[in-house]
């Protein structure tokens, strides 16, 4: 099979080639310049990387930027690891700022402070609306019942008193983590996990005392 070169960076391509193996465009747009010379006789031939992505022939890979597996340029995710393709084009996370001990006092002040300060602000707000949850369904169990006792809700308080204070005392030193750039132990996945399960058991204690109540 015939082939030729591309109009743009002077690569090889097959004679049905609708795009550039090496530099990525259409063989139909117009040239912006005109092709570099053919490399000499003799010099080393083989793949050719242009940032993530490599060309071997006709046949291009991605590297993932997690784990650095090749994948195929057809690929969604990375079959390692599973990165999906589109990360290769997000920007860059804001470098951290701010002091690690500041980060640190802040959010002993309060969960979440510590991580708006060090430029994390989905993070510190996830925390802040995760522990004020936890610990205000707390709270206002205990005050609903007073007086009546918490029984069947004794359960459900500890669970809330528990979450809430993990979600504390684990924002102090990830928010010292936060500021040296270091990623978090108690990830906002992990949050999230959390105050969906105890909305759940909430609401099927609820349900229980509620269906108690009436027989």
């Amino acid at each position: 099979m015939s082939s030729g070169r591309c109009p743009h960076c002077g690569g090889l391509v097959g004679a049905s080639a609708e795009w550039c193996t090496q530099c990525f465009r259409r063989l139909d747009a117009p040239a912006a310049a005109a092709p570099p010379a053919p490399p000499a006789a003799g010099s080393p031939s083989g793949p050719v990387r242009s940032g993530p992505f490599r060309a071997a022939g006709e046949a291009i890979t991605w590297s993932c930027p997690t784990c650095g597996q090749e994948n195929p340029v057809e690929a969604g995710t990375c079959s390692a690891c599973g990165t999906p393709f589109g990360s290769l084009f997000r920007e860059p996370e804001p470098a951290p700022r701010g002091d690690p001990a500041r980060a640190a006092a802040l959010s002993f002040v309060f969960p979440g402070l510590g991580h708006l300060s060090a430029g994390r602000t989905a993070e510190g707000l996830a925390r802040m609306v995760a522990f004020l949850w936890m610990a205000g369904t707390a709270v206002a169990i205990v005050v609903m019942r007073r007086g009546l006792g918490l029984g069947p809700f004794v359960p459900l308080v500890l669970l809330l008193g528990i979450a809430a204070t993990v979600i504390y005392g684990m924002s102090v030193p990830d928010a010292r983590r936060a500021a040296q750039g270091q990623p978090p132990v108690l990830t906002t996945r992990m949050m999230m996990y959390g105050v969906s399960g105890m909305m759940l058991i909430t609401v099927l204690v609820l349900m229980i005392t509620s269906i108690r109540a009436r027989g």
